[in-house]
Formats: C-alpha cells, sequence, structure tokens
C-alpha cells in the first residue's frame, strides 16, 4: 500500500499526469508489461491538427513547433500556442483509423516495438522467462499488424499496395524474432554468435511465407553446426604450426584484406580466412534452388571472411538509420500534412532478393560493388578454416542468412564463380584474371575430391546426359553452366579421361545446344506465325480454296442438307486427316463432307458431298522463307555466343582445336526441325510425353534420316492449312448459322440426325456457361421433350444427352468450358434432378453413372428416394 501511494505521487509530478503499473511482488511484473504493451498498441487515439484560417498569416513556414496537448486541449477540440509573440490557435479532431497517414503512423510505431523486442531476444545468456515475455509480446503486435491488413484493404485500390508491402514486411520481420526468439529460449547463442548475427538475421524485404518457413527450418537445424564449426576453427589454430607456414608467393603479394590488411596467414591466426570478392543478384527462388544464383561480376578486391559480415552489420545499422527521414516543411495550413510519412531507405546494403538489383555493400579498391564472398582454397592449412566458414558466408549469399545454408550451396555456387572466372579470362585474358581462375579452380578442386558420392553422381550424370534427352531437363539438370563445370572439375580430378571426352565432345555439344535452344524458347513467345515458319502462300493455298469451295456449296440445293450438319462432317474429316498425318503417314488424303461409313446418311436427303482435297507437300520445291530464316539467325546466334562461353574451358582442357559447333554441320532443313521441335516442347511435360510416345527426333545427328526430316515437316505443313481452311469454313459456316439460341435450341430438339446435332453444339453452344448454353439445357429438363416432342427412339435421344454432356462425337471436339477446360459437363444437383426426372424411364442407373460419374453419389439418392415419392416433371 506504501509503495502504491508513491507510484500516485510520483505520477502526478510535472506538467501532466503520467501512468505506471502495480505488481505486489516480482511474479506478477510480466503481467504489467504486457499491460503497458496494450497501453501502446490498442489505445492510441490519433488525431489532426488544423490551424485556423485568422492566424494563418501570422505562422511561418520555417517554423519547429513543440508542444504538449492535455486532456483539457483535446475536451475543448483546440490548442492556443504563442511562438515569438504570435498567438496560433490549432483544432483538434479526431482522424479515421481508415485514413492513410493514420496507417502510416501505426506501422511506424509497430516497427519501433518490433525492433526494441528484437534488442531483447539477442542477449547472452538469455532466461526463459523473458523469451516468453518476448514471445507474447510479439503476438500482440503480429494481431495488430493483422487489424491493420484488415483495414487496408478497405481502402481504395491505388493506396493499398504500398501499405499492404509495409505489413508484409513487420510480418516478415516477426517470424525472423520468433525463430530466433525460440532458439535463444534454449539458451544456444553464445557471445561471440549473437554480435555476428544480431544485424544480419532479419530479412525485412522477404515476403514469400514459404521461404520464411524454410529459412526458419534451416535456423533451428544449423544452430548446433555453426556452434561446432566455431570450435573446430578454434582446435586448428591451435594445432596449427604458423612459424613454418608457408604460402605462394604471388599469394602473398596478391592476397591482402582491404580493411585489416591482414594477410592469409595473419588472418588464420584470428580465425579467419581469405576471402574472393563478388558483385550478385538474388532473388528468393534462391533460397530453394542456389542454381538461381547470379554472378554479377568478381571483384579485385580481397577480404576476410569475419571483416566482411563486421562490416554488413555496420552498412545495416547505417541503413537503419537513415530508414526514416523528416524533412517536409511545416505548411501553415494544416499541420496534418507537414506531419511527414515514412520514407523507405535508399541504402540498399544487401541487394535483397531482386534479380534485377545487386546493389552494393562496400567499395572495392578499384570502385567496384561488393555484396558476397566466397572462401578459397590458398593452402591445404588455409582450406581447413575456409571450409568450415563455407558454410555461414554462402547462406548468407544465398538467402541473406548465415544459419540459411545447405549442403547444396557448397556444390553449386563455387562453381557458379568458377564458370564466371573462366568467361571473365576468355574475354580479358591477363595476370590478374588467370590468377583469380587459377584459385577458384583449385577451391572447386578441393570441394570435389572430398565428396566421393557427388563424385559418382557426377560422371553418371555426364553419361545419361549424353544417352537420352530424358536426362537433360530442368530436373536432372538445373543449370547446364554448373553442369559442364562439374564436368571441367572431373576432367581434371581424372574421373572423365581426356580420350574419352574428346570422343563425345561432338555428341555432348548436340545436346548442349538444343537443351539450351529448348530452354531459351521458355521466355520467349514471340516466333513467326506458322504460315510465315513454313512458307505458305495463304491466298493460294488456303483463301482461294475455301472461295471455291463456298461457290459449289451455295449452288448446289440449299435443302440437301443442314448447315450444321455439314460443318460437323467437314471438322470429322479434318479429325481424321490430322489422325493419319499424326502417324507421319506421307501419303495424300482426300478430305471430303461426310464418309462412306455414316451411319446416319440413310437418315439424310444429302446431296453428294462436295471434296477438298488436302495439299500435296513437295519436298523438293520447299524452301525457308526470309522471316522464318531470320529468325532461325537470331535464335542460333544467342545459342552458340553460349555454347561458346560453356566451353572455352572444356576446349582448353582437352586440347581442342576449336569449340564444337554442330550448327555449322547442320543442314537448314534440319536446323529448322530442331528449333520448331524445341518451340513445340519447351515445357519439361511436352519433352518428356514426346520422349516416352516416340515422336522426338534427335535432328541434330548427322545420322538422322532425311525420311523423318520430310515427315515432320510435311506434317506440320498439311496441319497448318487444314487448320487455316477449316478457320475459314467455320467462320462461313458460322454465317449461314446465323440465328438466335432458342431457334437453334429447337431445330437441335427436333432433329433425327446425329451430325446435324453435333454441329449446332459446335456452332452455338460451344462454350459451357455461353449464352446459348441454357437454352440448348433446357430442353434435357422437360419430360415432354423427351417422351412427345422430338422424332425418334430413346436411343437416339440418349445419343444427344450423351454428345451434349460429353462435348465430343465421333473423335471431333464440340465445345469446352470456358473457364474449367474441360470437355465434360458436370451438372449441379439441380440439374442433375431434373435431367433425371425427364430421362429416368428410357435410362437405366448403369447408363446415367456412365454419363454422369462424379454425380454416382446423388445418382443413388434419387433412385432410394424414387422408391417412397413419385416426381413429377419439375416444369
Amino acid at each position: 500500500d506504501h509503495d502504491a501511494k508513491i507510484l500516485n505521487t510520483l505520477s502526478n509530478c510535472g506538467s501532466s499526469r503520467g501512468t505506471f503499473q502495480y505488481a505486489s511482488d516480482v511474479a506478477k511484473l510480466s503481467k504489467c508489461v504486457v499491460s503497458v504493451l496494450d497501453v501502446l498498441t490498442e489505445n492510441i487515439v490519433q488525431y489532426k491538427i488544423h490551424l485556423h484560417a485568422s492566424t494563418i498569416s501570422a505562422a511561418t513556414t520555417s517554423q519547429i513547433l513543440k508542444f504538449q496537448i492535455s486532456q483539457n486541449d483535446i475536451d475543448k477540440g483546440q490548442i492556443a500556442i504563442t511562438s515569438k509573440g504570435t498567438n496560433l490557435v490549432y483544432s483538434l479532431s479526431k482522424a479515421d483509423d481508415r485514413d492513410p497517414l493514420v496507417i502510416e503512423n501505426s506501422l511506424w510505431l509497430l516497427r519501433s516495438l518490433l525492433e526494441t523486442e528484437s534488442e531483447n531476444i539477442f542477449v547472452a545468456n538469455p532466461s526463459k522467462e523473458r523469451m516468453a515475455e518476448c514471445l507474447v509480446k510479439i503476438g500482440i503486435l503480429s494481431e495488430k499488424i493483422q487489424e491493420i491488413v484488415k483495414i487496408s484493404f478497405k481502402l481504395p485500390k491505388s493506396l493499398r499496395p504500398a501499405l499492404m508491402e509495409k505489413c508484409m514486411e513487420l510480418t516478415a520481420l516477426i517470424d525472423a524474432l520468433r525463430a530466433r526468439a525460440a532458439i535463444a529460449a534454449v539458451g544456444k547463442l553464445t557471445n561471440e554468435q549473437i554480435a555476428e548475427w544480431k544485424d544480419l538475421a532479419s530479412r525485412p524485404r522477404l515476403t514469400n511465407r514459404r521461404a520464411n518457413k524454410e529459412l526458419d527450418k534451416r535456423t533451428l537445424a544449423n544452430v548446433d553446426i555453426l556452434n561446432d564449426s566455431a570450435k573446430q576453427i578454434q582446435n586448428v589454430v591451435d594445432r596449427l604450426d604458423f612459424d613454418n607456414l608457408v604460402f605462394p608467393a604471388d599469394i602473398m603479394e596478391n592476397c591482402t584484406c582491404i580493411f585489416t590488411l591482414n594477410t592469409p596467414k595473419e588472418a588464420m591466426q584470428e580465425g579467419d580466412c581469405m576471402c574472393l570478392t563478388l558483385q550478385v543478384r538474388r532473388s528468393e527462388a534462391t533460397i530453394f534452388d542456389p542454381n538461381q544464383l547470379t554472378i554479377e561480376n568478381i571483384g579485385l578486391t580481397w577480404m576476410t571472411c569475419d571483416t566482411f559480415f563486421e562490416t554488413s552489420a555496420i552498412a545495416k545499422r547505417y541503413a537503419n538509420s537513415d530508414s526514416i527521414k523528416y524533412d517536409a516543411p511545416l505548411k501553415p495550413n494544416t499541420l496534418a500534412e507537414a506531419v511527414p510519412s515514412p520514407q523507405p531507405s535508399k541504402s540498399d546494403f544487401q541487394g535483397g532478393f531482386d534479380k534485377k538489383n545487386s546493389s552494393s555493400l562496400v567499395k572495392g579498391v578499384a570502385a567496384e560493388d561488393i555484396n558476397a564472398i566466397m572462401p578459397l582454397y590458398l593452402s591445404k592449412d588455409h582450406w581447413e578454416i575456409a571450409k568450415l566458414k563455407m558454410k555461414p558466408v554462402l547462406g548468407y549469399v544465398c538467402t541473406l542468412d548465415v544459419t540459411g545454408f545447405t549442403a547444396s550451396q557448397t556444390l553449386i555456387v563455387p562453381f557458379l564463380v568458377l564458370y564466371k572466372s573462366i568467361a571473365d579470362s576468355k574475354n580479358h585474358d591477363d595476370n590478374r584474371t588467370r590468377f583469380i581462375r587459377r584459385l577458384v579452380e583449385e577451391t572447386c578442386d578441393a570441394v570435389y575430391e572430398t565428396r566421393p558420392t557427388f563424385r559418382q553422381d557426377t560422371v553418371k550424370r555426364y553419361h545419361d546426359y549424353l544417352a537420352s534427352p530424358i536426362y537433360r531437363h530442368t530436373e536432372v539438370v538445373p543449370r547446364t553452366s554448373t553442369f559442364l563445370m562439374h564436368l571441367y572439375t572431373a576432367l581434371r580430378a581424372g574421373d572423365i579421361t581426356i580420350d574419352d571426352f574428346r570422343g563425345s565432345v561432338s555428341l555432348l555439344a548436340s545436346a548442349v545446344l538444343e537443351e539450351t535452344i529448348r530452354r531459351y524458347f521458355r521466355d520467349i513467345e514471340a516466333i513467326p506465325s506458322n504460315l510465315e515458319l513454313y512458307n505458305i502462300d495463304k491466298a493460294k493455298m488456303v483463301t482461294n480454296v475455301v472461295d471455291e469451295w463456298e461457290k459449289a456449296t451455295m449452288a448446289s440445293d440449299s435443302s440437301s442438307e443442314s448447315n450444321a450438319a455439314l460443318m460437323f462432317r467437314l471438322a470429322r474429316s479434318s479429325a481424321s486427316i490430322q489422325k493419319v498425318q499424326d502417324e507421319n503417314t506421307p501419303e495424300a488424303v482426300t478430305t471430303t463432307t461426310t464418309t462412306s461409313s455414316d451411319k446416319n446418311a440413310k437418315n439424310s436427303s444429302a446431296a453428294p458431298p462436295m471434296e477438298i482435297k488436302a495439299p500435296v507437300f513437295n519436298a523438293s520445291k520447299f524452301t525457308i522463307s526470309a522471316a522464318t530464316e531470320s529468325f532461325i539467325q537470331k535464335t542460333t546466334q544467342h545459342t552458340s555466343h553460349s555454347l561458346d562461353q560453356l566451353f572455352y574451358a572444356l576446349k582448353h582442357i582437352a586440347n581442342l582445336s576449336t569449340t564444337p559447333d554442330p550448327l555449322t554441320t547442320m543442314k537448314p532443313i534440319n536446323r529448322l526441325c530442331m528449333i520448331i521441335q524445341c518451340h513445340e516442347q519447351r515445357k519439361h511435360a511436352d519433352r518428356l510425353a514426346a520422349i516416352e510416345s516416340g515422336i522426338y527426333v534427335d535432328f541434330t545427328s548427322p545420322t538422322t534420316p532425311s525420311k523423318a526430316t520430310k515427315a515432320f515437316i510435311e506434317t506440320r505443313w498439311t496441319r497448318t492449312i487444314q487448320s487455316e481452311r477449316q478457320r475459314e469454313i467455320n467462320n462461313v459456316m458460322l454465317t449461314r448459322s446465323a440465328g438466335d439460341a432458342f431457334k437453334s435450341s429447337n431445330q437441335f430438339a427436333k432433329s433425327i440426325d446425329v451430325d446435324e446435332c453435333a454441329g449446332l453444339v459446335m456452332t452455338v453452344a460451344k462454350s459451357i456457361g455461353g449464352p446459348a448454353f441454357a437454352s440448348f439445357l433446357g430442353i434435357f429438363q422437360t419430360t415432354k421433350y423427351v417422351h412427345a416432342a422430338v422424332r425418334g427412339d430413346d436411343a437416339l435421344k440418349v445419343e444427344k444427352l450423351r454428345l451434349f454432356v460429353l462435348g465430343e462425337h465421333d473423335g471431333v471436339i464440340l465445345r469446352v468450358d470456358r473457364h474449367h477446360g474441360r470437355l465434360r459437363w458436370k451438372p449441379s444437383r439441380k440439374n442433375m434432378f431434373r435431367i433425371w426426372v425427364a430421362y429416368r424411364r428410357i435410362m437405366t442407373r448403369e447408363m446415367f453413372v456412365d454419363l454422369f460419374p462424379d454425380n454416382v453419389l446423388h445418382i443413388d439418392s434419387l433412385y432410394n428416394a424414387s422408391k417412397y415419392y413419385i416426381y413429377e416433371d419439375p416444369m
């Protein structure tokens, strides 16, 4: 009671009353802290302050006014201030929670509170109670952020993205702090780790929740590994005899840390290692696949590992210090507009997860940008420390988190640096590039030699890559440059003999060329049209032929056959030709508007059909158009440059006179076929399906028969002409069949020709959910239609329902679901009930289940209920 009186007296001291929380014992202290936090996060009321118009002339824009607002001012709704002898009167009004400025201020406050909690989390030997308290506070702040997210969705669309981005940044920070608090609660953070990780652990710009969870999982799994690495490094330092430690002269001369001026030997004495500096770009996909990392540049500067992390921590603190800037002047007409909104920092020291931005952590000796490093093999003793430092370094390079490393990063990132160093030595062959390339090669050799399983896998992938294209897709070889650098290292280690490589280098080059082109097409959509690609004269091969056909059909008796039936039979004939040509049958096929096996010919009074002869492909007269030749040249030019870069190192290690270039030995028609096939099979699933079905052809091989090339072009040449003709014919038939949906559905109901019914569905009800679909659906839901309104037997009525539901007839696709891309129509429970009532007397349960497999349970329930109820026609 005595303490409470003292606290109450203290709270009344000063110009305004304060607040306090009283705890009778230490055990209740945490509850009081949470209550104070509740006051900060839940009971904050923001007010807008407006300067009265009568006092505007007395104000100046250069003034900075500081004042306190009392409860009395709030009750009166205004505040009076005297500044330099001038009386200023401001009005107070409660701000709306949905005001963007209010939300900005709330987010700024929440971020400040989160940063305060991060200071409490990164302490040595934390108590479990303190960490549990931090987790409770973080949970409260997380709920507050979710409330702001809900409010943000009520704002105009133009204001929403910026606020949502800030909310996602805070959410990512909360996820990171929760993981660190969980680790600290177990007591596994040492003083050294706290100093090293404190400013490197947060991922403020990571918005992928799946990536956050993955990194948090890695943090929990890797913290013990980092502790063991620190102990192992200390053991190595204690064991080494530094007096007798010797490095090559060129290493001692060139490899000196830019900041500490330490040589490799001096760095090792401090438990550190020398690193190569890099400039990299990364996306969030790099967290899961290190192959997505882009090595932008290799720097001229050398830096030790610990120096890099210390510099990164300093850069982050500098970036945070200017993350909020208040430079807006005080405006006399409204103080609310003078309150500056937080501006994002421009000090992007990490580069973040932005594939287009590499940024800069520090400038090197040649003013080059540096935001990453890689430990190097300088000697056997140096590598003992460097390979342990490699884990947190590569974790940071790929994920911006030292605890985010995986074993795959060690097998990929050094080889990406090797590829870049070889490319640099190719473009600028001097002492520096050769020196760096040698060190990176030795580093990759050290990584490769100590992993027998990986060595065996590399040799196996090499032979599989040569054997079949099924082993060249991204699941087996995520990045071709990485794979070839593995192969290059295997050649240096002797796992693949030089003679064996020389014998298969042409086959390897052809395989790499084709796969590079195929992957190139994944990002390129603009290609010549099929008419240009196959050099087809549209006027001669399409337009003139369709015009002649239209004149002939117009001259015939219009009553001989309905337009809808004619259209369907044309489509069926085209489908037959398509099937024949897909089987690579070269002989010409005649297209007709009907077939001799037409099962409904006896019910039709059609005149002899009008024939449209399929085009005959003449391989000797086929030429490549100028547009296609330009497209081929552009594609091959891009891939040839990539191939030259990839094979530069392999050429020298195998003592090859020139870089193998399969394009120079390929015929023009083979190049065209290869590029077309790569574009058609640019998706991984399409390539696998082509290989499994046996339609894949290796056009890069000199043994590929000309017959296969001719059949490949002929199939697509004929298919293109047939498709263009069918499109023109469809336009003609649609014009002739123009009419309202009701008229077409009546014609469908009265027709006894299944082909005519199929044509009506194709031309009118061609899309599920389309405007005419309901009119056709209605005729299947009335008992009157099914029993009296149509001529024909029950089988015909069932056949009409079948082609309408399945969306195809005689191999011809009639329509698709425009929302789900499927053929079969799946009725709702209401539509299923109405169709069942109308058809239950002419269809058995098995027929219903066969036609509506997704409605089996509903059909069974209808049959069970029919034992007790009599269903009448719902119409």
